[in-house]
């Protein structure tokens, strides 16, 4: 037996029993909680088990990347806001991604965008086809036949299925009998079957698939050291596009300079917060999308050419440098702006996405601009899953609740967003805390929506969530105070 068909044989089993346990722990059909960070933990540890079994060492970065990938499952089990959630589980995904696909970057000695890039198409290719090569070497014996005369047939019937299901379905829509034979025949309680025996099939079709990239896969010699000579650009090129790019900041922070930095005094001369504030964050947003990945791409065009290298350096620099002036007035825009209308979820998503361009940008200088540029991708991932991190134990949600109540600069305080909150398990026990200092027709109707949201039984312990139970047991302990103010909702609140 090969070592090929060793594999497969362990291969096989844990990618069906990892795909039964999702569907069994509710990845599925529940909401993730503590059941989301369970099954990262077994699969974490289904790789490291057949890393060991096939004595293939993992390299220190996929250790990296399963440490990523924990811990933004752990976020799922301590908090409820919808955007951190989302932006952890991106995360998780591009952890597994750079995983699955990381011997295909190590062999062709692949890194930082290029290798992402790379690392995306196989991990996705490996996981939509990489089962067929599993399938072909899995060594089959039933009675006496053997695998060659197994294969073939299993081949056949995968093949078939999916046309008969066609044409079957074209024959009962064209015929009355037909259609009530096939119905008859294939009388099954279909909405159960997709929820769980094709679920935990396809699961396995894809985790064996990953599972066979990243342990068996053969990796063909590819080189993508030669490119076009119209993608290589010297010092002539490299001083003309970031020299214009640098006299164009120049002008704009030295016409501006009042402008950026005026605070107040400009807000009093006509310019309302909401257009300082935005105006500042768009320059961000610009900035964010337009000068990194220019400087990305201008490294890349001109690392060939080590005659530009110096020039590129230091244009670089001197951009960014101008760059930091446009992200500090920014910040202090923002600033201004919930010193004057209080906290939102998304001043606080603008904010945290202002820091995570500054330390890209200070990663930028440290990598790319030393010529280790290999290390610019992964350090971008790493400094997103620090900000989800600060986010996570900063508690946005109960943050906007208690500092929207407390903060006397607040021109009003809005109980009616803080309402919209109601279904957000981590803003909860401080709404219910700042509920008797609102309004009548305010605390009336949120405290209608805290009762129906939260008073139901207590979710499946597949879902459990730190904050959700805690959301639940304040509702519970409170609701008698919830009761008497409750009130019919406003539907137009």
């Amino acid at each position: 037996m090969t070592r090929q068909q060793r594999l497969t044989l362990y291969l096989l089993p844990v990618a069906f029993g990892l795909a039964l346990i999702a569907d069994l722990l509710g990845l599925f059909h529940q909401t993730w909680g503590i059941n989301f960070v369970l099954w990262t933990l077994l699969s974490s540890g289904a790789i490291v088990g057949l890393a060991f079994k096939q004595a293939q060492p993992l390299t220190k970065e996929t250790w990296l990347w399963l440490a990523v990938a924990n811990i933004a499952s752990l976020g799922f089990v301590l908090r409820d806001n919808s955007a951190i959630l989302f932006w952890l589980g991106f995360c998780w995904i591009l952890a597994w991604m750079l995983i699955f696909s990381q011997p295909y970057r190590t062999h062709w000695q692949l890194a930082s965008i290029r290798g992402w890039i790379v690392s995306g198409v196989v991990a996705g290719f490996g996981a939509a086809f990489g089962s067929f090569a599993a399938s072909i070497h899995l060594p089959l014996r039933v009675g006496n036949f053997t695998s060659a005369k197994l294969r073939p047939i299993l081949i056949g019937l995968g093949l078939a299925l999916p046309l008969l299901c066609v044409f079957g379905g074209l024959f009962a829509s064209a015929d009355a009998v037909f259609e009530n034979i096939f119905a008859d025949l294939f009388n099954w309680n279909l909405d159960w079957l997709f929820e769980h025996v094709f679920v935990v099939l396809f699961g396995t079709w894809a985790i064996l698939g990953c599972g066979w990239i990243l342990f068996a896969a053969p990796k063909p010699e590819i080189s993508f050291a030669e490119r076009p000579s119209f993608l290589n650009i010297g010092k002539i090129e490299v001083g003309i596009i970031l020299g214009l790019l640098n006299t164009l900041f120049g002008l704009f922070v030295l016409i501006q300079i009042r402008y950026l930095f005026g605070g107040e005094q400009q807000i009093a001369e006509g310019i309302t917060y909401a257009d300082y504030a935005r105006r500042g964050f768009f320059e961000l947003v610009t900035v964010a999308l337009l000068v990194l990945p220019t400087l990305l791409v201008g490294s890349w065009l001109s690392e060939q050419r080590t005659e530009a290298q110096p020039l590129f350096r230091v244009l670089a620099l001197v951009l960014l440098v101008q760059v930091g002036v446009v992200l500090a007035s920014a910040v202090s825009r923002m600033l201004l702006y919930i010193d004057a209308y209080g906290l939102t979820e998304s001043r606080i998503q603008a904010t945290a996405l202002m820091i995570w361009i500054v330390l890209v940008a200070l990663w930028f200088v440290a990598t790319v601009l030393r010529q280790r540029g290999q290390y610019f991708a992964n350090g971008a991932l790493i400094a997103a899953m620090l900000v989800l991190i600060g986010l996570v134990l900063l508690n946005p949600s109960n943050l906007i609740v208690r500092y929207n109540a407390s903060h006397r600069g607040v021109a009003s305080f809005d109980g009616y967003y803080i309402g919209s909150l109601a279904d957000d398990a981590d803003a909860v026990p401080a709404i219910i805390e700042v509920l008797p200092s609102l309004p009548s027709e305010q605390n009336c109707q949120i405290a209608t929506l805290l009762l129906d949201y939260w008073q139901e039984n207590a979710a499946d312990w597949r879902s459990t969530n730190l904050s959700r139970s805690k959301a639940r047991d304040a509702v519970l302990q409170n609701k008698q105070l919830l009761t008497t103010m409750s009130c019919p909702i406003d539907r137009s609140m």
